[in-house]
């Protein structure tokens, strides 16, 4: 059987290499087109409770692929995922008659539409209590979501519970065996009686279903045996001071190594059970259609949450070749108009291996207040929170996560979580212009850029987990990046072997504190050489063949430094000329954009707007998101005639290197600018 050696293929991936680096390609095969994402349509529709008004509205949108869960699972906010009955009611049971409903009802509201599946392998409440969970709670959250008085989602769920304890109940064999049981009875329904309308799969399991372990980490006693095991010593138990770091914001590659192991250990278990997972659909549906998952969160988990939430093993799930695309929610800190967006992964990552990726974005806007959605009512205070509250805010940003996602090559589906989030016409009328604009332009992706960012995983193993290095480095760096005003590129570091380096002008790497001799090896071959500017944010290299000492910084950045916790403030950038590369070291962690700005500028990057906004762009597409509106100078790298596209509005029909633009608050332009 072909997928054999997919198995095969996803196991060598998962060798460890001291450096936290793979030389190797990405195995591909001979996985077929029908794997990766370029057929599909570029937008979709999604919602946990679908209904008939809203799945209408996106029809006439012109949307044409629309992503189900039948799920089994309570959600986070204790009321069931699914508005239709549970599949897998018990041992060996299932309710195909609940898919056939859901599945039969949306085909009816849209019926020119493909479906996308996600899979919910999470255990159901049946299951929890009769493995060991309390009965009470799940039993409550099922038959009685209205009430006010329940518990919070975890709570008497015990160790067997995957939404809530997944780095736990991925090592029970009864899980993983009942699960897989229930993933190969549910494809082969969906494969042979709705083969011609599923496009894509999706697999879910932890917390909110994208693979969070909720327990941050904390062992129970399996974890410890499976450590152990993992560590070839028996009795080995899981540091109970695994939190706490030797050094200041670091662990210690010897008198911290088995805390730095079992961070490793805790997050491989979670990549691993994806691809076991993975592996055992790929045995029912081949390569027919794409498969993917949640994962990778890095540019948006930062203090408390990447290091153990389980997402930063990531390098392998994206190169392994069971897997054709990647999912995330649009980042939750700038989603406010004015605000600028973001992926929580290294999209260019994805796309580097060959992958899809999709965008989703549920932004809770002003429709929601006068919701009787009990889902609802709790996501947003009864009516009181919004991330868009007026019309002109919600439709600038959700034109600007468009534009955003178009841009940087990825899908995009509108999630109307439990229905009307945007029931209102005005809002319908730009998901028609823009559905509308997503098919124009089906093949646009990332163009030319001369700026790109690589961030290590790796690295980030060492670092204390409840400090917010990841938040100013990671996090920060992606929205100063967006209003920056060039391109720019997000790869992850493991994807440097096979990455043509030649394009950038300067290379960011914002969180590089673990340097290896293969490292240093890859640096030198691919990135410290033709001139090129590499800003060193921080602490480059602290931890360096494995030894922690500050002296170390100075191999990267030519900057003595005694001690990162007394580095100047507020920020310093000290250039160092390296011979055939310049170094840029910042003292600290923070990156605003008129310091990279700055930066860009002396290296010779083309800076298409210097205003600050919000800025994307590609070889044919430009957009900005202007918060607070006003004139706005756009230079081109080469003459291009112009169109405003939302608009469908000519700026100018003759080639022009400059153009001038005055925008309302709140308002986002997309402009295709055109060779003649």
């Amino acid at each position: 059987m072909m997928w054999t050696r997919y198995v095969v293929a996803s196991i060598a991936l998962g060798a460890t290499i001291a450096a936290g680096l793979r030389a190797e390609e990405p195995v591909s095969g001979d996985v077929g087109q029908n794997t990766r994402m370029s057929h599909l349509p570029r937008i979709a529709y999604r919602s946990f409770w679908p209904q008939e008004r809203y799945n209408r509205q996106f029809a006439e949108a012109g949307v044409k692929l629309v992503f189900i869960f039948p799920a089994n699972t309570i959600c986070s906010l204790n009321v069931p995922y699914s508005n239709y009955p549970q599949i897998w009611t018990g041992p060996g049971q299932y309710n195909w008659k609940a898919l056939d409903d859901h599945i039969g009802d949306v085909l009816r509201w849209n019926p020119a539409a493909k479906l996308m599946v996600m899979v919910d392998l999470n255990t159901p409440a049946w299951w929890v209590r009769s493995h060991g969970g309390e009965d009470s709670f799940l039993h409550l959250a099922e038959t009685t979501p209205e009430a006010s008085d329940l518990p919070g989602r975890c709570a008497g769920s015990g160790g067997a519970d995957s939404f809530c304890h997944l780095g736990e109940v991925v090592l029970r064999d009864d899980f993983k065996r009942d699960a897989k049981e229930y993933l190969r009875r549910f494809l082969e329904y969906t494969e042979a009686k709705y083969q011609d309308k599923i496009v894509a799969y999706q697999l879910s399991c932890g917390g909110t279903c994208e693979w969070y372990d909720w327990q941050k980490g904390n062992p129970g006693p399996l974890k410890h045996a499976a450590f152990a095991k993992w560590m070839q010593r028996p009795g080995l138990q899981v540091p109970a001071d695994r939190e706490k770091t030797t050094h200041y914001l670091f662990y210690d590659p010897v008198q911290d190594a088995d805390k730095i192991a079992y961070w490793k250990f805790h997050n491989r278990l979670i990549a691993d059970m994806m691809l076991e997972f993975a592996v055992e659909a790929r045995q029912t549906i081949g390569d027919r259609v794409p498969l993917g998952t949640f994962h990778g969160y890095i540019m948006e988990l930062g203090a408390h949450r990447l290091l153990y939430e389980g997402h930063l093993d990531y390098d392998r799930v994206f190169q392994s070749p069971l897997l054709g695309y990647n999912t995330e929610p649009a980042d939750y800190a700038n989603r406010r108009g004015g605000g600028t967006g973001g992926f929580l992964y290294c999209i260019d990552s994805l796309l580097a291996n060959g992958k899809g990726a999709w965008h989703e974005v549920d932004h809770r806007t002003y429709c929601l207040k006068n919701s009787e959605n009990i889902g609802t009512r709790r996501l947003t205070g009864n009516g009181t929170r919004f991330d868009l509250p007026s019309q002109a805010e919600a439709i600038g940003a959700l034109r600007r996560e468009f534009a955003m996602a178009l841009i940087h090559g990825s899908h995009l589906w509108w999630f109307d979580m439990f229905g009307g989030w945007f029931d209102d016409p005005e809002i319908m009328a730009n998901m028609k212009r823009m559905t509308a604009i997503s098919e124009r332009f089906a093949h646009t992706g990332p163009g030319r850029a001369e700026v790109a960012v690589l961030a290590d995983a790796d690295s980030m193993y060492y670092v204390d987990g409840h400090s917010q290095l990841a938040d100013s480095l990671l996090r920060g760096l992606q929205f100063s990046m967006f209003r920056a005003g060039v391109p720019w590129r997000c790869y992850s570091l493991a994807d440097l072997p096979r990455l043509d380096m030649s394009p950038y002008k300067v290379v960011i790497l914002p969180n590089l504190f673990v340097v290896t001799p293969e490292k240093r090896k890859l640096l030198d071959e691919k990135l410290l050489r033709d001139g090129k500017t590499i800003v060193l944010p921080f602490a480059p290299g602290i931890i360096t063949d494995g030894r922690y000492d500050p002296a170390n910084i100075e191999i990267l950045t030519g900057v003595k430094v005694k001690d990162v916790s007394r580095l100047p403030q507020p920020q310093e950038a000290i250039y160092q000329d390296r011979g055939t590369w310049t170094s840029v070291f910042l003292t600290r962690p923070q990156m605003p954009p008129e310091l990279l700005r700055g930066i860009f500028l002396k290296a010779g990057v083309h800076i298409y707007c210097e205003a600050g906004d919000p800025f994307y762009a590609n070889d044919e597409l430009i957009a900005l998101h202007s918060g607070a509106g006003g004139r706005r100078t756009f230079r081109l790298p080469e003459p291009r005639t112009v169109t405003e596209l939302f608009e469908e509005r000519t700026v100018s029909d003759q080639p022009v290197v400059e153009f001038n633009e005055t925008f309302k608050p709140m308002e986002t332009r997309l402009y295709w600018i055109r060779q003649n």
